[in-house]
């Protein structure tokens, strides 16, 4: 889906940051949920093969992955706007919205809101290492972070989430 990149447009690809004296090293990426396996293979590969781990930005895929979209794109949103650069109208399917909202049972069905699955699964990979996410409220920073309390999926739960998205 278009929702997905490993580094944004228009933009010069990030270098991993290296800290000096600790030896960390990680590297901004940007999968999320409704990206295709195969690029959230590359995406954390690449890290990995430099040693370093991923943080994760835009778990929320513009917000397509908020609860905002599921009826469609609402008046003020950051997809309605046509200056955004960021989430594009166009963007937003009947296919892509039939997968938000099959996610949204699934989340449902674990006890979470949708934003929390999907921070959930991308914390659910080993190699990555933190997830920004991009609250402009408190609510929004306490409902993510309670991401935290129902990390863990089930095997039958990734591959209903893999189905969907496929």
């Amino acid at each position: 889906m278009s929702v997905c990149r490993t580094t944004a447009p228009n933009r010069p690809k990030k270098r991993p940051i290296f800290c000096k004296n600790t030896g960390f090293r990680s590297s901004s990426i940007s999968p999320n949920i409704q990206c295709s396996t195969e690029n959230r293979k590359t995406a954390c590969c690449k890290c990995c093969r430099k040693g370093a781990g991923a943080i994760a930005f835009t778990p929320l895929a513009q917000g397509l992955l908020s609860t905002k979209y599921l009826n469609g794109i609402p008046a003020g949103s950051r997809a309605a706007d046509v200056n955004s650069p960021f989430l594009q109208a166009e963007s937003i399917t009947e296919d892509v919205l039939g997968k938000v909202r099959k996610l949204n049972q699934v989340a449902a069905e674990r006890g979470q809101s949708l934003p929390q699955m999907a921070i959930a699964w991308l914390l659910k990979d080993p190699r990555v290492t933190s997830v920004l996410i991009g609250a402009s409220k408190t609510k929004q920073i306490e409902e993510n972070a309670a991401a935290l309390k129902s990390a863990r999926f089930s095997a039958e739960e990734l591959d209903t989430i893999d189905k969907i998205l496929s």
